[in-house]
């Protein structure tokens, strides 16, 4: 493992997402029921509910993908695009299984996959490749550099 154990990295991401999971979960219920005739938002045992539902999911994805992505890097003995790209699917099954649906769970496996592939192959960024950012704006490499550190 690198900088961190794999133990910090599960906890971390699953802190990350309950805490992405309860800021989800009050918009919705802030942009949810209202009462009727008036503009006040109804806290009401659904809205708590949904709230806590959200967390919880969002929690254990993140969860799910740090712990699947850590095993496969302890089992694999190299840390690469592939790890993520399992941990990615995992958590898009874990998607289908919270909605009980294997359909969902199909869709997402593979969409969670290819957005964690596309990631691991711009080193963990999405900006252009050096290269491409010479050829097309040549006054920002020096710029570029400081950004990204040449890593491209």
């Amino acid at each position: 493992m690198s900088e961190q154990s794999a133990m910090e990295k599960i906890g971390g991401s699953t802190a990350v997402g309950g805490l992405v999971g309860f800021v989800v979960g009050t918009v919705n219920g802030i942009l949810g029921e209202r009462k009727p005739g008036t503009n006040k938002i109804v806290i009401s045992p659904k809205i708590m509910s949904n709230l806590a539902t959200s967390t919880v999911t969002v929690a254990a994805v993140g969860g799910l993908y740090s712990a699947t992505t850590a095993a496969m890097e302890a089992g694999r003995g190299k840390e690469d695009v592939t790890n993520h790209v399992v941990g990615a699917c995992a958590s898009g099954a874990a998607i289908g299984a919270r909605y009980g649906s294997v359909k969902v769970g199909m869709v997402a496996c593979p969409i969670f996959a290819f957005s964690a592939a596309v990631v691991g192959l711009c080193n963990g960024t999405v900006h252009a490749p050096k290269a491409v950012v010479a050829s097309k704006h040549p006054l920002h490499v020096g710029k570029y550099d400081e950004e990204i550190g040449g890593a491209h």
